[in-house]
């Protein structure tokens, strides 16, 4: 299934249309709670929908749980749509693409999760609208979900949407810090996707016209927002999705999911921590250590690419530039800004590191890689 995208200014106004042609008449709307009262679509959207029978679900925490997603399906069976929409950042649209699979199946929805089981046939309709530029979750067929402490990835092109709407306007109110984390995860897709282990040209292509977008346009979001700036930001977001959609994401985000749950940081200024210090790693690291697919010297030609992407001269230079760009964000740049009180801490963050993400990245990252790693941020 291909996203069917619309992407303009003021698409929110589209929706009624959208939904009438796909012969809607009950929609189950998946939103924020708080974030989403005190947004400035509410309005828009509570207007575009009043000719529809409509559910509003919100009852889920920012990180999804299992049991978000399973009362979620319960609510979604009893209601009945014939399409939901899930409006908000990454976490709604994650909510909203497992309530869309789970709704019709007859399967025990943990022991799907848990045991990488077949996900189920969408048979309900699927909008996504992010009011975030930063998660690309509605270009991916990924959606994560927490079951205890542990992080979930269920992925199925079952979760691609029927239809995306990229409405800039919607992200105008979010506030610098948030635009900035939003802007870096991202950003950090992009870069982590170009030297994944799971690449492919196309990805690169993707990533490349990202990384400058989101380099263009950041020092006005985080200064004097354009629209214009909005709008590009927007859409690089939705081209590191599918960059990420490809070639899955490495050793940043393995680590950032550790970083939000154990000090409540954004993800996106979770894998900011990390993602200057992993170009060092994946440029300098010796041969022995290289898990891609292709020859190492044509790997390091692509890094270079890369670099020249960032407009730097070598990884001291980028490293400066993501760290200069944070302090401009009004981000924490190390581990003791976020709330680390001791080094001592490290090693609980190491032993929580998702190790599935760290496969993808283009060099094997040992502990000891990564405890000296994370010391040298702290």
């Amino acid at each position: 299934m291909i996203e069917n995208v619309i992407r303009k200014r003021g698409a929110i106004d589209l929706l009624a249309s959208i939904l009438t042609e796909m012969k809607s008449s009950k929609v189950f709307l998946v939103t924020g709670r708080s974030s989403y009262e005190h947004s400035i679509q509410k309005s828009s959207v509570d207007k575009h929908l009043s000719g529809f029978k409509v559910f509003r679900h919100c009852d889920f925490d920012i990180n999804p749980k299992i049991e978000d997603i399973m009362s979620g399906v319960k609510l979604a069976q009893e209601f009945s749509p014939d399409v939901i929409v899930g409006i908000g950042g990454g976490s709604v649209m994650d909510t909203a693409k497992l309530i869309s699979v789970f709704i019709n199946s007859q399967n025990n929805i943990k022991d799907t999760v848990i045991n990488n089981l077949p996900i189920p046939i969408r048979d309900t309709k699927l909008v996504l609208i992010p009011t975030t530029a930063g998660s690309g979750s509605e270009a991916t067929h990924f959606a994560v979900l927490y079951i205890g402490k542990e992080k979930y990835s269920v992925a199925s092109t079952q979760l691609l949407p029927d239809k995306v709407i990229l409405d800039s306007a919607l992200t105008d109110n979010i506030p610098k810090y948030l635009t900035a984390v939003t802007s870096f995860d991202a950003l950090s897709q992009a870069i982590e996707s170009f030297w994944s282990v799971g690449s492919t040209d196309e990805s690169k292509k993707y990533s490349i016209e990202s990384i400058k977008l989101i380099l263009e346009n950041f020092d006005d979001l985080v200064t004097n927002p354009t629209p214009i700036a909005r709008e590009n930001i927007l859409y690089a977001s939705y081209l590191a999705g599918k960059a990420i959609n490809i070639s899955k994401t490495t050793a940043p985000h393995a680590i950032s999911y550790s970083l939000t749950n154990e000090y409540g940081i954004p993800h996106g200024h979770a894998v900011a921590l990390t993602l200057g210090s992993f170009m060092d790693y994946n440029f300098n690291s010796s041969p022995e250590l290289y898990l891609g697919k292709g020859e190492f010297e044509i790997y390091k030609k692509h890094f270079r690419e890369l670099l020249n992407v960032l407009k730097v001269n070598d990884t001291n230079e980028a490293k400066m530039k993501l760290t200069s760009m944070m302090i401009r964000g009004e981000m924490a740049i190390n581990l003791r800004g976020i709330g680390m009180e001791n080094e001592d801490e490290i090693d609980f963050i190491c032993d929580s590191v998702n190790a599935e993400r760290l496969k993808n990245n283009p060099f094997e990252v040992s502990r000891y890689n990564l405890y000296n790693l994370l010391r040298n941020i702290y």
